[in-house]
C-alpha cells in the first residue's frame, strides 16, 4: 500500500465524523429525555450523617433509581430501637432522604388525573381524526407538523407522569418510616422537640412532611 493510501486510510474516521454525527443526531435528540433545571445540590440537599445513608443517596444522585431511595431508607432505620444511636444523626438522616423527594418529586403531581395515552392532531379541524392517528394520516402539512410535536410532548408528559408515579408511591412508603423511626429516636434515644422543631424548620422538605415528622414526636 503506498504511503498516500495508508494516509487516507488513517484519516477517514476524522472526516466522516461529521457525516456520522449529522446522521445520528436527531436519533439522539429524540431519545434524551427532557433535563429539569435544578438549584447547585450543595445550596438545596443536606447530607446524610450516616456514611452508609449517604452512599445510597450518592446512588440515587446518579441514578435516579427508587431502590436507591429505598436502601437509603433502610440504611436510615437501620438502628432503630439501639439505644446507642445518634439521634441527631437519624433526623439528619430522614430529612436528607425526604429531601430528594421535596426536589424531585412535582408538587403539583395528581396521580389522579394521568396524561391521555394518545391525542388528537392540534387545530379546528383536529377532531376528524381519531386519537393516536398515525401522523402520516394527516393530510395538511401544517396540522401534520403541529401534531408530531404534540405527539412528542405528550410523550414527555407521560413520561414524567410515570416517573412521578413511582417517586409518590416509594414516598408514602418511606415517609412512615421516617416518623416511625423519629418515634423511636424520641422515645429511646431522648431527641427533643425542640432539637427536631430546630432542624426540621430549616430542612429543605415539604411542609407536610415537615408536620408529619413533628406529629410523631407527640
Amino acid at each position: 500500500m503506498s504511503k498516500r493510501a495508508l494516509a487516507l486510510l488513517m484519516l477517514a474516521p476524522v472526516l466522516l465524523a461529521p457525516f456520522l454525527l449529522a446522521l445520528t443526531a436527531p436519533q439522539a435528540i429524540a431519545q434524551t429525555p427532557p433535563r429539569t433545571e435544578t438549584r447547585p445540590m450543595s445550596q438545596t440537599i443536606p447530607m446524610a450523617a450516616d456514611p452508609a445513608v449517604a452512599e445510597k443517596l450518592a446512588d440515587y444522585d446518579r441514578t435516579h433509581t427508587i431502590e436507591a431511595l429505598k436502601d437509603a431508607a433502610d440504611a436510615a432505620a437501620l438502628h432503630d430501637g439501639e439505644p446507642t444511636a445518634d439521634a441527631h444523626a437519624r433526623l439528619a438522616n430522614w430529612i436528607a432522604i425526604l429531601a430528594r423527594f421535596s426536589r424531585d418529586l412535582d408538587s403539583d403531581f395528581d396521580p389522579d388525573h394521568p396524561p391521555s395515552m394518545t391525542i388528537i392532531p392540534p387545530g379546528k379541524f383536529g377532531s376528524q381524526y381519531s386519537p393516536g392517528v398515525n401522523p402520516k394520516d394527516v393530510k395538511d402539512p401544517e396540522m401534520r407538523a403541529a401534531y408530531i410535536e404534540a405527539i412528542e410532548k405528550n410523550r414527555i408528559l407521560l413520561q414524567n407522569f410515570g416517573t412521578n408515579t413511582k417517586l409518590h408511591e416509594a414516598h408514602e412508603v418511606i415517609l412512615e418510616h421516617a416518623a416511625n423511626s423519629i418515634a423511636d429516636a424520641h422515645q429511646t434515644l431522648g431527641l427533643t422537640n425542640a432539637t427536631a422543631d430546630t432542624m426540621l424548620a430549616t430542612s429543605p422538605i415539604s411542609a407536610s412532611d415537615r408536620e408529619r415528622l413533628r406529629s410523631a414526636l407527640k
